[in-house]
């Protein structure tokens, strides 16, 4: 695998591959925090790189799954890292804390793939189909909103995005509704929006 990084202070592309220590098949989450750190999720691990070399995060530094879907900065210079099999943990001062370090993460169980939405210092999780939760995660707890939108067994929901500065979850039923709904968390009702799907 060849990853593909801009360098603004040199024009063009500069590409790394396994002889710069990027030492994977496949890359699936790629994202900077706020110091300019990039970082990766891939099938061998979890990298950061600091514009010279990478550094790579695996079984022995604490990730207890090394295939790593996604990575996205939270506050206090954080990174969140959400591997295959629900395995999450995050990067903190340098080392990765799982659930063994904090069982707080060990609430976060989904069965499909995890969706995120950040607001200020608040990170929201929940599945994509189907979602049953809102987990919250602030200041390494987690604590969890229900979502009550199944009516009856049938029901079988798609997540398009959530926004929580207004607490819409945008869906919508894939066998019954040709339009998008929104669903609120506060409030608890769902409107029907004039936008096909």
């Amino acid at each position: 695998l060849a990853v593909s990084l801009c360098n603004a202070q040199i024009p063009g592309m500069v590409h790394y591959n396994e002889g710069d220590g990027l030492n994977s098949s496949y890359t699936y989450g790629l994202n900077q925090d706020e110091n300019g750190f990039i970082y990766l999720g891939s099938d061998t691990g979890f990298f950061r790189f600091d514009g010279a070399e990478f550094k790579q995060f695996g079984s022995k530094n604490g990730l207890k799954n090394i295939e790593i879907l996604d990575c996205f900065p939270i506050p206090d210079n954080e990174m969140f890292i959400i591997s295959f099999l629900n395995d999450f943990a995050y990067l903190k001062k340098g080392k990765i804390i799982n659930s063994d370090r904090n069982p707080e993460l060990k609430k976060i169980k989904f069965t499909y793939t995890t969706l995120s939405h950040i607001n200020g210092n608040t990170v929201y999780l929940y599945e994509g189909d189907n979602p049953k939760n809102i987990l919250v995660y602030k200041n390494e707890k987690i604590t969890t909103i229900p979502i009550f939108i199944h009516q009856n067994a049938s029901d079988n929901y798609f997540t398009f995005g959530l926004n929580m500065a207004n607490g819409n979850l945008y869906i919508s039923d894939r066998y019954k509704k040709k339009n998008l709904e929104v669903y609120n968390v506060f409030t608890r009702k769902k409107t029907v929006c004039n936008i096909s799907i």
